[in-house]
């Protein structure tokens, strides 16, 4: 199988990216509408810093309260991106690494963690080692045999 630009889009993590910074920007916004900035309003010193305070908690906040709608937009997202790579896998199976150090490599399946939609991959002794040969369902793709 020939993995195309989505998989590889999704691989990278860019829909959970795009949506944290989505997120983002619309916290940053809602705490400037809400404090309705004023020329006059930034001559007291202390709303000027509350100003500060509320532009810089808004994007962790809004994160933190944006979770739940995360989990019903993006997690369809990777999961679809996983079905489309081939998951679920199997032991034995060969795959294509779509991102990381070893993007484009070939490689067999030699455990599967299915709680987290995770494989391990033959790759060598030290990735073994140090446990690096872990990857996502969305970070590889099957290849099929000809």
């Amino acid at each position: 199988m020939n993995p195309g630009p989505l998989q590889y889009f999704v691989a990278k993590g860019w829909p959970s990216r795009i949506w944290g910074v989505a997120v983002g920007i619309a916290g940053v916004v809602l705490a400037v509408v809400a404090c309705e900035p004023s020329r006059s309003a930034f001559q007291d010193w202390r709303y000027c810093l509350l100003f500060v305070v509320a532009v810089l908690v808004a994007p962790v906040l809004s994160f933190f309260v944006s979770l739940p709608l995360a989990v019903i937009f993006v997690s369809p997202i990777y999961s679809l991106a996983a079905r489309m790579n081939g998951a679920p896998f199997r032991i034995g199976d060969s795959v294509r690494i779509l991102s990381g150090p070893y993007r484009d490599r070939i490689a067999r399946v030699y455990e599967i963690w299915e709680p987290r939609d995770q494989v391990r991959l033959d790759l060598d002794a030290d990735a073994r080692k140090k446990v690096t040969d872990v990857f996502s369902y969305t970070q590889v793709c099957r290849e099929v045999a000809h």
